[in-house]
């Protein structure tokens, strides 16, 4: 989580929402989510703090990520689709995406990731 705070400086630019999350004084989650394009989102980068492990910290990190998406999202879309590459050993992020909904794409070609994606469908009025 600490190199993912370093890289974000500011400005951030206006496609990308950054949020932090604090136990206390504590940084204990950071989340990224882009705006690629139209109905598209990528989430980059969710992290919790170590000490948070098992806490279902990182569940709610990913909700979160989704309902920041949707927030962005134009109130024209009737759906959004949210993407995020998972290194294949992490097993404990994995087990997150999947909580909130997402499945595995079976065509990243990335020997050390995974591509997960989430269709989050919108009722529009």
């Amino acid at each position: 989580m600490q190199s993912w705070v370093r890289e974000l400086k500011p400005p951030v630019h206006g496609r990308r929402s950054v949020d932090l999350g604090f136990a206390g004084p504590e940084l204990a989650a950071v989340v990224v989510v882009d705006h690629v394009e139209e109905e598209f989102f990528h989430i980059p980068a969710v992290a919790r703090a170590l000490d948070r492990r098992g806490a279902a910290t990182g569940t709610g990190i990913v909700d979160h990520a989704i309902d920041l998406a949707a927030a962005r999202a134009s109130p024209d879309l009737d759906h959004i689709i949210l993407s995020a590459n998972i290194h294949r050993r992490n097993s404990a992020s994995r087990q997150c995406f999947e909580r909130a909904g997402f499945t595995r794409d079976i065509g990243m070609t990335d020997p050390s990731f995974e591509q997960w994606l989430l269709r989050v469908e919108f009722d529009v009025v």
